[in-house]
């Protein structure tokens, strides 16, 4: 695995929100991010966050997820991040459609590794 947060384009968040990582990205998240680095495995609604990915299974898991972390998102730039894996059959259209209704435009899309794929998205 070569630097997931690192393609996730993770600089200098102080705070970050991880939701429902896949073990095996769990050694990335101790081995990758510094010890400055407050990492939350759930919202926090006190807290804001310039950085958040959700690891997803389908569509509707998306909508629901992204709706909650909408609200922690900070005012200012922020990176969020939706992953999937392209087996799980989401459709991607949807997918954009549900994000452009909380006002989100998808800005990227990478590969993780061979199982999982992400889509970034701004607000638009």
């Amino acid at each position: 695995m070569n630097a997931i947060f690192e393609k996730l384009q993770l600089k200098g968040q102080k705070r970050i929100l991880v939701l429902n990582i896949p073990d095996h990205f769990q050694n990335a998240v101790q081995e990758e991010l510094s010890d400055g680095v407050i990492v939350d495995d759930e919202r926090m609604p006190s807290a804001q966050y310039d950085f958040a990915i959700t690891f997803v299974s389908n569509v509707d898991e998306m909508g629901a997820e992204a709706y909650m972390i909408s609200k922690s998102l900070v005012r200012g730039p922020f990176v969020f991040w939706v992953a999937f894996e392209p087996s799980s059959g989401i459709d991607m259209d949807e997918a954009r459609e549900i994000m452009q209704s909380m006002n989100m435009d998808q800005a990227d899309e990478i590969e993780l590794d061979d199982q999982w794929r992400a889509m970034r998205f701004v607000k638009s």
